[in-house]
Order: C-alpha cells, then structure tokens, then sequence
C-alpha cells in the first residue's frame, strides 16, 4: 500500500494528512494556497520507506481499525433485548 509522503528535514519522510500537515504536526506547507510547486514535493511512496514513527504508528492504528472484521466489535444495548 503506497502513502502520499514527503521529505522532511532532515530527511524524515512523514505521511501526508492534509494540504498543510503531516500525521505527526510536521507543517510542510504554511501558506493558505497550494501551487504546483508544493505538489511537486510530494511523492508516492509504500509503508516500509517511512521514516517518521509518529507517522508510521497513526499508519498502523488506521490499517487495524479498518481490518477490524464486524463481528468482533461490541454489540451495543445487548442487555436491554
């Protein structure tokens, strides 16, 4: 699986969230806008070439969530049936 990254200083790659931060707070982008420029920065890279372990755990924490299968969650009001 592939992650939208980007290099940080001193060369830490971190998990892009959004169009100004990373997972781990990193701000790799302090304007308000986006030009062609900042996207360029940003490269595809898979989970075992992530450096950031802020970055890499919020990764794994959301790959777990999702695997969770439907059954194993808790079946709320149980005891009011």
């Amino acid at each position: 699986m592939v992650q939208p990254t980007i290099l940080g200083k001193e060369n830490i790659r971190h998990i892009v969230k959004d169009k100004n931060k990373c997972f781990c707070g990193y701000v790799y982008n302090s304007f308000p806008t986006i030009i062609k420029k900042d996207l360029k920065r940003i490269y595809f890279y898979p989970y075992e070439k992530i450096d950031c372990p802020v970055c890499k755990n919020v990764l794994i924490k959301q790959m777990h969530f999702i695997s969770l299968p439907a059954e194993s969650s808790p079946k709320q009001f149980s005891s009011l049936s």
